[in-house]
């Protein structure tokens, strides 16, 4: 394939990737983003946005770059996601670049091609979240590793530290990649296959890392630990779970297909990256004492890193079955391969839509109808923990309640209300008392959209 042919292939993939996020730019936000809009682009400094009310729902890198852009363009879902989408497209853009370099055209096209259609990767690139981010740079990271053991340059160090920082900035998961790196230079060191100088800039880049990230999150080092702390529940099937998530199909029988081709992919020499196994395998690997250290809070997007990898490993599978097959036996296998490989995709364009419902609550369709029947004197209230949320897509004031009697003497002063709250997360005691008020006393006409219930609270 000639290069003006190639940069035209992917230019149209990028194009396919643009058509097919940007129909999910525009939806109504969802709980993790109104929760980084109400405490962190609404407060009132950068810092108090970064460290404030910090949880697992502010990606530090991802609060950063969006504070400026919703405070110079105003607050949308296209403000708030736009970092994503660049993001989003510029890891398949990234991984195209360095998998061609190490694994050849089609590996990376073939690869390119599964990032661009993949619904976890169309979901992440138009979410406000730093998942998009966070694959971005693992590629850039990895590209910047294996560069730095083959060709020792002070400034490949420097930035491999920088883009580490900023990994650890997006996603505290980045941690797995990072380890990959550190094990798999220990690992060349034995063997050993390092330049006299990287065993040198290596460790100072690895070692940047971890002051520039200690440094980053250093208000929150507490808290963090608290979190660390904090037990969660064992989930026995979170692999599963983890693989069906990641390749968003079915485990049977296109799933297992792919895990099948993902085995082969591995085994494919590598004359460029001889020891490149080693590290796929870490990154692989960092699932298990995560999983069984049982966290108070495991996703599988937190392992967003692995998924340039899945997807390599998969089409290195697929060229290492054709390389090795006889001549004669390629057009018809090669035929199969290319039905199946249609069949995956057309389940991900049918899925995309399916995938896009766990980063949906209804918010705004359920304020849009509260405003549609409500009269001018009507007033809005919300319980539950994070009330502020219907705040955001309302054009009138929405009461909150600190107490039980606060919400007593509201409803005595009005005849018209209509409320709001969210079914899912824990509620604190006196808003269950409220909520539990107006089903027994009040008896309202209920509206649910999907996890937000809208009540017609007439005192």
């Amino acid at each position: 394939m000639n290069n003006l042919k190639e940069k035209v292939l992917i230019l149209g993939l990028l194009l396919l990737a643009i058509y097919v996020r940007i129909h999910y730019m525009d939806r109504g936000f969802f709980y993790d983003e109104l929760y980084t809009i109400v405490h962190c682009i609404q407060a009132p400094t950068l810092y108090d946005a970064l460290y404030k009310d910090f949880t697992t729902s502010n990606h530090l890198g991802y609060t950063f770059i969006a504070y400026p852009i919703c405070h110079l363009f105003g607050t949308s879902e296209w403000t708030l996601r736009f970092p994503a989408l660049i993001f989003g497209l510029g890891s398949i853009l990234l991984f195209w670049y360095w998998s061609r370099k190490y694994f050849g055209q089609a590996v990376a096209i073939l690869g390119s091609l599964f990032l661009a259609l993949a619904p976890a990767h169309i979901i992440w690139s138009a979410s406000g979240r730093g998942y998009s981010a966070c694959i971005f740079f693992t590629i850039l990271s990895t590209h910047l590793y294996f560069s730095l053991l083959k060709q020792p340059s002070l400034k490949t160090s420097l930035i491999l530290a920088l883009s580490n920082i900023l990994g650890f900035c997006f996603n505290l998961y980045f941690l797995c990649v990072f380890t990959a790196e550190c094990f798999h230079f220990i690992f060349t060191c034995i063997m050993p296959r390092v330049k006299n100088k990287s065993l040198i800039l290596i460790p100072l880049s690895l070692g940047a890392t971890i002051l520039g990230t200690l440094i980053t999150y250093s208000p929150l080092l507490t808290i963090l630990k608290g979190m660390a702390r904090e037990p969660g529940s064992f989930m026995p099937d979170f692999p599963v779970i983890l693989l069906k998530d990641l390749l968003s199909l079915p485990l049977w029988p296109l799933g297992i297909i792919c895990l099948i081709l993902l085995l082969i992919g591995y085994s494919r020499p590598n004359k460029e990256l001889p020891d490149w196994p080693i590290y796929t395998a870490i990154l692989f690997l960092m699932i298990v004492p995560i999983w069984l250290s049982k966290p108070a809070y495991l996703y599988p997007r937190f392992f967003a890193y692995l998924l340039p990898f899945i997807f390599l490993l998969i089409a290195n599978g697929i060229i290492r079955i054709l390389e090795k097959l006889p001549q004669r036996a390629k057009p018809y296998l090669g035929a199969i391969i290319a039905l199946v490989l249609g069949l995956i995709c057309w389940t991900w364009l049918s899925r995309s839509s399916k995938i896009v419902e766990d980063f949906c609550y209804k918010f705004r369709e359920s304020v849009k109808f509260a405003e549609s029947v409500a009269s001018p004197q009507t007033r809005f209230c919300a319980f539950g923990p994070e009330n502020g949320f219907f705040q955001v897509y309302s054009h009138r004031p929405v009461t909150t309640f600190n107490t039980f009697e606060d919400f007593i003497k509201f409803c005595r002063e009005e005849n018209e209300i209509i409320g709001f709250y969210i079914m899912g997360p824990p509620m604190p005691d006196e808003d269950k008392k409220m909520i539990l008020f107006t089903i027994q006393f009040i008896k309202p006409k209920v509206v649910i959209f999907d996890n937000v219930i809208v009540s017609d609270l007439k005192s």
